[in-house]
């Protein structure tokens, strides 16, 4: 499962992508992503508001959206331009006559996903009739009052919005998830893609989506005023990372009757911390994970509170050198470059005192440690 280093990482790529473009086009999986609400709900919700946040909170990324583009609404059927000019496939045959050509986004991820890597997402009406009455010498029988209708047809399917309204949108990987952006070009999205939304920028156009193997990744959507915030429902602690520790205020958030890795896992207690890390940063401490958080030392909860955020940063500065594209190859969470000292290795020497790893289970996850050096 990507953990606070790995979420922090993308938040980093993801920002200076997402920031300051409009969300044109939303394709969401039916039933099970977005807790509570209907793919037309979601569409409404995004669709014409410009990105205006990329946050994150432990191990959880929000999508804050706001206002309209001059408070109109995007037309999606508008033909397409690339650098000012008409795609290479528009000018490859006479045009029909101003006002036939629609954009024929998919509206669904199964239809979204058979796109082919020759295939455009500029279509017409009825592009097969058109082709047809052109070869024949005869004029377009899509006429621009159809246009209208089916223009209206759309906004009447997906809903206005009014100008100056605010959403969001609050993510979770869960143990497959990935997010991913690539160009906006017609090609096919990933396999086991479950959202994608293209958003448009002044130069280039890109689609950034959530992609799921296992379908355990949740969204939620917030609009109005409980948007732009953390839902209180998650009951999200203090973020690992970005507060500030000493060993006193880390042991009044932490101590207790539960072990002390168990207390690191608890998201409510601490934001951010998964199983790999919460193994790594026992074994830097030196100590046991079985032992009840409220035995710790005052010098055992000075180093703990020192060790975490020096082990997140230096997993993120790995992975920022690594992953400057989230692209939807992107995959190997977890071990910072081959430097996990115990997590994953029982049997392995440990590379704190070249111990044996051991390993065992606690509430259902497995916990690995050196019995030689952690006490």
């Amino acid at each position: 499962m990507p953990e606070l280093p790995e979420i922090a990482t993308m938040v980093r790529a993801l920002r200076p992508r997402l920031l300051g473009r409009t969300v044109t086009h939303v394709v969401l999986e039916e039933g099970g992503l977005v807790e509570g609400k209907s793919v037309a709900e979601v569409r409404a919700a995004l669709l014409g508001r410009e990105i205006v946040g990329v946050v994150r909170r432990g191990k959880y990324m929000r999508l804050d959206l706001a206002g309209s583009v001059g408070g109109e609404w995007i037309d999606l059927f508008e033909p397409r331009r690339r650098n000012g000019s008409l795609k290479r496939s528009q000018k490859s045959r006479p045009l029909p006559p101003d006002g036939c050509l629609v954009v024929r986004r998919p509206e669904t991820l199964a239809e979204a996903l058979q796109i082919g890597a020759g295939d455009d997402w500029i279509h017409g009406p009825a592009i097969d009739a058109i082709r047809t009455a052109e070869k024949r010498g005869h004029s377009s029988p899509i006429a621009a009052e159809n246009r209208v209708g089916l223009l209206e047809a759309r906004r009447q399917q997906l809903g206005r919005y009014e100008s100056g309204e605010r959403s969001s949108l609050v993510l979770h990987l869960k143990m497959t998830g990935r997010y991913f952006v690539m160009n906006d070009n017609g090609q096919a999205l990933p396999p086991r893609t479950r959202l994608a939304m293209a958003v448009a920028g002044e130069e280039d156009h890109l689609v950034f989506g959530l992609k799921d193997v296992r379908r355990l990744a949740r969204v939620q959507l917030l609009v109005g005023a409980a948007s732009h915030d953390w839902p209180a429902d998650l009951e999200l602690g203090p973020d690992a990372l970005i507060t500030r520790w000493s060993g006193i205020r880390l042991e009044k958030q932490l101590s207790g009757a539960l072990p002390i890795k168990l207390a690191l896992l608890d998201q409510s207690r601490l934001a951010g911390i998964g199983n790999i890390y919460a193994s790594e940063v026992l074994n830097r401490t030196r100590i046991h994970p079985a032992r009840r958080a409220n035995s710790l030392t005052t010098a055992e909860w000075n180093r703990l509170a020192s060790a975490i955020p020096k082990l997140l940063r230096h997993s993120i500065r790995h992975w920022c050198s690594l992953s400057r594209w989230i692209g939807p190859s992107v995959e190997g969470y977890g071990d910072f470059g081959g430097e996990l000292r115990v997590y994953d290795r029982r049997g392995e020497a440990c590379r704190r005192c070249s111990g044996v790893v051991r390993s065992m289970v606690q509430a259902a996850r497995t916990t690995y440690y050196c019995p030689d050096c952690q006490v």
